[in-house]
């Protein structure tokens, strides 16, 4: 989980350019943020990342980088 994790925090701070607060409003901040540092397993959080990718481009490369980076290459 902790690649899936950094891969997450990656994409957000560099493609969607956003904060935790802008992904996950004022509720479980530090819920998504322990997710980020593979401290949580829950991979709701996934969906979160691509509820806020802003076109269908961006969901797509999101899914790609995750793949990637769930095969470790």
């Amino acid at each position: 989980m902790v690649v899936i994790g950094k891969y997450c925090r990656k994409f957000r701070i560099t493609e969607l350019e956003c904060s935790l607060k802008d992904i996950e409003g004022n509720e479980n901040i530090k819920a998504l943020s322990a997710f980020e540092h593979g401290k949580s397993s829950n991979i709701n959080h996934l969906l979160k990342y691509v509820k806020y990718c802003k076109t269908m481009e961006q969901k797509e490369r999101f899914v790609q980088g995750l793949i990637t980076a769930i095969r470790g290459e």
